[in-house]
């Protein structure tokens, strides 16, 4: 509750103002790796994405990302001297097309993996990557990864256990609702961080009647009767906790056509340029806790680094388009492996690798990232709202990885 209280004044001011195995990153120039699968004078990485299914649209966002990195470091000099030579494996919608994807880089021999963005997935390789010692960075957000222990796992993701209570927090306190409607889909993560946030309104006092509590499954695309019940249940806000871009999408535009005019609280995919740009007015007024808004360009908040201005300028630049929050974390992942490389004086002695991220202190494109001893690395998440197609850092909020 502290730290809401410290934001309100912030947040006041700013109300008025092909399965498994492309290879597409850069290829090496010359000397021979020992121990690492690359071409010679190279260090080999892997990276899973989805370049088919569902979530290929986020696919394309992270690989953009990544690659922006990639390039970046091979055109000053590379790591110790070696040029990245970079595998993408295609993980597909199911874990274990996932699975496959992980276990082909793996074969490969390659110095570290860059994750899957969604939680299931991540999950879903870990067991293969722990075996094979093989320093992992997630961008999947479930908490349950890191409680796990797992010493080869680096989340670079906020967790949700420490988004869930910072939701909350502002959506009862700054924003007014104590009796919210909550609609989540069922995936884990969704369903985990739902959990956590209708637990922190109870702390702050506030019960949520189970009346006032949707649950659905991923491919659900017509909410009518869920939104007729939330307009005559009483409540006075919602908080929607979708995986999907798509599905998000749906629900706020048969939420607009249906006229609800309450406040809204969404989870980060509320605030990615797919569902900005779907329907402006779908999405108008929604707030929002993530990591990263691709709104850099304008007024910002003095707290917003000059690392992430500068990422999404030159994001734009190449691509033509904004960037999502897999994006700039996949860019981060990339060099959160390189600082990592230059601490241990190695890119293929993968366990000198891992230990040296725990002495990683690095301000990123998408967040500052410092070792914790779950492993996770990121300290501060933003609060936004969607304004005029653009999703507005109205402040910063510091987080740890571990909620309180």
């Amino acid at each position: 509750m502290a730290v809401v209280c410290a934001l309100v004044m912030i947040l006041c001011a700013s109300c008025g103002s092909s399965e498994g195995g492309e290879t597409t990153g850069s290829a090496g120039t010359a000397e021979a790796s020992e121990s690492s699968g690359g071409e010679s004078g190279t260090v080999l990485v892997g990276c899973t994405v989805q370049l088919t299914g569902s979530n290929q649209l986020s696919g394309s966002y992270y690989q953009n990302g990544v690659q922006m990195a990639v390039d970046e470091i091979n055109e000053s000099g590379g790591i110790l001297g070696k040029q990245i030579q970079i595998e993408y494996a295609d993980e597909g919608s199911d874990p274990q097309t996932a699975v496959n994807a992980c276990e082909k880089l793996i074969s490969m021999d390659v110095s570290c993996i860059f994750g899957s963005i969604t939680s299931t997935n991540c999950n879903a390789m870990l067991p293969s990557v722990m075996a094979a010692e093989i320093p992992y960075f997630a961008l999947g957000s479930n908490s349950n990864m890191a409680d796990e222990g797992e010493p080869w796992l680096w989340q670079v993701r906020v967790r949700d256990s420490n988004t869930a209570p910072i939701m909350a927090e502002v959506f009862a306190e700054d924003v007014g609702v104590k009796n919210p409607a909550i609609v989540y889909n069922t995936a884990e993560s969704t369903t985990l961080s739902t959990e956590a946030l209708i637990a922190t309104y109870e702390e702050m006092g506030y019960e949520i009647d189970d009346s006032c509590v949707f649950a659905f499954t991923e491919d659900e695309t017509n909410f009518g009767n869920i939104i007729s019940q939330i307009m005559n249940s009483g409540c006075d806000g919602i908080v929607a906790n979708i995986v999907n871009s798509n599905q998000a999408v749906i629900f706020a535009q048969q939420l607009y056509a249906a006229g609800y005019e309450g406040p809204r609280m969404g989870n980060s995919v509320f605030s990615s340029p797919e569902f900005r740009e779907a329907d402006v007015n779908a999405a108008e007024g929604w707030y929002i806790v993530n990591e990263w808004t691709s709104s850099l360009l304008g007024d910002v908040p003095e707290e917003i680094p000059q690392e992430a201005i500068e990422f999404e300028t030159k994001y734009e630049e190449l691509y033509d388009l904004e960037s999502a929050a897999m994006s700039a974390q996949g860019y981060d992942s990339v060099y959160l492996f390189k600082e990592a490389c230059e601490i241990a004086g190695t890119t293929d002695d993968r366990a000198a690798i891992n230990e040296a991220m725990k002495q990683v202190d690095y301000q990123g494109a998408g967040n500052k990232y410092e070792y914790q001893d779950n492993n996770t690395l990121t300290t501060y998440i933003l609060l936004l709202q969607n304004q005029d197609g653009a999703s507005v850092p109205s402040a910063v909020v510091q987080v740890g990885g571990t909620a309180e």
